[in-house]
């Protein structure tokens, strides 16, 4: 180009884009067609709307570090980048997800600006278009902008206390820990009848750090000890709505309790008649009450003769019994063919977790 030529424009940039595709003889038909095709080809200028070149008090998008980007003339098929300098020198990436586009070239984005030095508010922020293939397509535009809060340094996510495999003196152990600024941690676990329970809830603080009671109310009775089975917690991070950011890494924490949060609950066996002969059983049966049991507990109902033998019940029974879900009471009725001496216990193996998923019974 002489020195005394004119620069292309972007929209010439553009016609030629076009003209690249179609061959020269076709430059009369394809400068209108660019007008009637918003679709393929944005018709505005490439350029940053928001935020605008000199903009002051800039808010985050509802999480820290991450603001907001919009703008007009990206075309088909391309993408937004933004780079700034950050704590891990020049040109850093800060676009965090896809960039939305609609047919008239209108877009939108989010940038993390993560990296940036603690307490820092202004941003000098390049943005460029760019092809499907990563080539740029538009020279830079620079927005240069102050943020409405500094940006916060972002602490790993982790769970500090408790330590994987201790033990806790207490029924309501406090959960601290690191992460975002403004998200929620949540802490859920596995409670009786294979249920998943949350133990607690909070925000993370501003300085990065997090600090959340919890209630371990729903658990196995008798269970989280050494002597029966560990309490496993999966702890995450989530948006204000409830949703876990893409990306996060969950925590899984594995700790004991000194003494069962819950408390084994004594069994009690009601029987109506407590005794019967032969011939009134194999006619009326017997009606038997007992509570104790955890939710939907899988139990074994045996009845015995007075020298221990046992005994064959009447009628069709299920395979499987369970306690109700609601308070793990148990009743039934049985008829047998010998004098009964009846007893209900726990169905448990020795391999058996209370803190384990289980199927609850089919109503």
């Amino acid at each position: 180009m002489d020195a005394g030529a004119v620069a292309p424009s972007r929209l010439s940039r553009r016609v030629g884009k076009r003209l690249a595709v179609f061959g020269a003889a076709a430059a009369i038909a394809v400068v209108p067609a660019l007008a009637l095709a918003p679709a393929a080809f944005a018709a505005d200028p490439f350029a940053v709307t928001t935020p605008s070149n000199g903009d002051t008090g800039v808010p985050f998008d509802g999480v820290p570090n991450r603001v907001d980007f919009a703008g007009t003339g990206l075309a088909n098929g391309d993408y937004v980048q933004i780079l700034f300098t950050g704590l891990s020198g020049p040109d850093q990436p800060a676009v965090y997800g896809d960039t939305d586009v609609d047919d008239a070239g209108n877009w939108s984005t989010t940038a993390d600006f993560a990296d940036l030095t603690p307490g820092q508010k202004q941003i000098v922020a390049t943005v460029d278009e760019m092809a499907a293939d990563g080539t740029t397509v538009v020279d830079s535009e620079v927005v240069t902008f102050t943020l409405q809060t500094a940006a916060v340094p972002l602490a790993p996510f982790a769970v500090t206390s408790p330590a994987v495999g201790s033990t806790v003196d207490t029924a309501t152990p406090t959960f601290e820990g690191t992460g975002a600024p403004g998200l929620t941690v949540e802490i859920q676990y596995t409670g009786r009848a294979g249920h998943n329970d949350t133990a607690g809830k909070g925000i993370i603080k501003a300085d990065g750090t997090f600090s959340i009671a919890t209630d371990f109310s729903d658990y196995e009775p008798g269970g989280g000890t050494v002597a029966t089975d560990a309490v496993r917690v999966l702890v995450y991070q989530t948006d204000a709505e409830g949703n876990e950011l893409p990306g996060e890494t969950r925590q899984a924490v594995t700790f004991y309790f000194s003494t069962p949060p819950v408390p084994l609950i004594p069994l009690s066996l009601t029987l109506a008649p407590t005794s019967e002969t032969v011939s009134a059983s194999s006619a009326t049966g017997a009606a038997l009450s007992a509570t104790g049991f955890s939710p939907a507990e899988e139990l074994t109902l045996t009845v015995t003769d007075p020298s221990g033998a046992p005994v064959t019940l009447g009628g069709t029974r299920p395979d499987q019994i369970f306690a109700a879900e609601t308070d793990g009471s148990y009743a039934d009725s049985f008829c047998c063919r010998a004098e009964p001496l009846p007893a209900t216990t726990r169905s448990r193996s020795p391999e058996f977790e209370p803190n384990a998923p289980r199927r609850p019974p089919s109503r």
